[in-house]
């Protein structure tokens, strides 16, 4: 039988298995790198929320709370590059599936 990219030959990473492994760190990277951003940006203390409800005005401009925004976007960052450099290193052969 003639295997196919959509079909997993014994041992072998598909083109769906790969597709999906790029999405998540094309995903992980740019939502990362977002969530970093702009809390510390303009666009954030102008938010149309924020205006509207002046209490979660204060809650949303509160330091910690984008600090921890800020943190989840880290850690997407840190997974996306963990996605990439295990695809570099081949340590995909350690669970039986050669690139």
């Amino acid at each position: 039988m003639k295997a196919s990219l959509f079909h997993k030959k014994k041992g072998h990473a598909t083109f769906l298995d790969r597709f999906e492994k790029l999405t998540l760190i094309f995903y992980s990277i740019i939502a990362g790198t977002y969530l970093i951003t702009i809390p510390w940006s303009v666009n954030w203390q102008e938010n149309f929320f924020f205006s509207l409800f002046p209490p979660l005005g204060n809650l949303g401009t509160h330091p910690a709370l984008r600090g921890g925004i800020s943190g989840i976007g880290c850690v997407l960052v840190v997974m996306g590059l963990k996605e990439i450099f295990t695809g570099l290193f081949g340590s995909s052969r350690r669970n039986g599936i050669k690139p």
